[in-house]
C-alpha cells in the first residue's frame, strides 16, 4: 500500500476563497494613532527584546535560571528529535515535517537564549559555545545543514539518520554549554547562597 499525503493546498483545493487586496479604507481602520499623532500599523514587529532590569535579581542569577530552563528544554528536544526521526523512518512524512518545524523553532529559541546568555556574561559567543575542542554552535550548524540536505533530497531515511546522528549530539553539546552555567547542587548560586 503506497503512502499518501495531503498537504495544505490539497485540503483547500475545492475552496472558492479568493485572495484579494485589502481595500485602502480597511487598511486605515487597521491603523491606530501613535501617542505622537503619527499613524502606525497595529501589526507587531519582531526584534530584540528590550532588557528590563528585575529588582533584586542580578544578571548571573538570571543566566543560571535561564540555563536551568535550557537544560529542561534540551531534554524535551532530545526526546522529540527521536520521535521525529522515527516518523521519517516509518515514512510518516507529514507527521515528521510538523515535528521538524517544531524542532526548528525550539532550536532557534535555544540559540537566542545562548546569544543572550553570552552577552549578559560578557563572554564572546565563540568562546561561550566551546565544549572541549568543539563548538556547540558549529555542531548545530553542521547538523542543520545535513538535515536540510536530506530534506531537499526527499531522502527520509537520511533525514532520520541526520536527526539521530548529528542533531542529537549537537543538542548534547548545548547541554554541556548550559550545564557550565548552573552551580552544582548544594553550592551557592550566582548572587545567592545555599539554604
Amino acid at each position: 500500500m503506497a503512502a499518501t499525503e495531503t498537504g495544505h493546498a490539497a485540503e483547500h483545493a475545492g475552496s472558492t476563497a479568493k485572495i484579494r487586496p485589502i481595500p485602502e479604507a480597511q487598511r486605515r481602520e487597521a491603523e491606530r494613532p501613535d501617542p505622537r499623532g503619527d499613524r502606525v500599523a497595529t501589526l507587531p514587529t519582531v526584534g530584540r527584546p528590550t532588557p528590563v532590569p528585575v529588582p533584586g535579581v542580578d544578571g548571573p542569577t538570571l543566566v543560571a535560571e535561564a540555563a536551568v530552563t535550557a537544560l529542561q528544554s534540551l531534554e524535551a528536544i532530545a526526546r522529540h528529535t527521536h520521535e521525529v526521526a522515527d516518523a521519517f523512518r516509518w515514512n510518516h512524512v507529514t507527521l515528521g515535517q510538523g515535528g521538524l518545524s517544531a524542532l526548528v523553532q525550539s532550536t532557534q529559541t535555544l540559540l537566542r537564549l545562548a546569544v543572550t546568555a553570552a552577552e549578559v556574561t560578557g563572554t564572546p559567543f565563540e568562546r561561550f559555545c566551546r565544549v572541549g575542542d568543539e563548538r556547540a554552535d558549529l555542531l548545530t550548524r553542521a547538523a542543520v545543514d545535513e538535515v536540510i540536505a536530506a530534506q531537499m533530497a526527499r531522502d527520509w531515511s537520511a533525514l532520520a539518520g541526520a536527526l539521530d546522528g548529528a542533531f542529537v549530539p549537537a543538542m548534547e553539546a548545548w547541554r554541556d554549554v548550559f550545564g557550565q552555567l548552573v552551580p552544582p547542587a548544594g553550592e551557592p548560586g550566582p548572587g545567592g547562597s545555599a539554604a
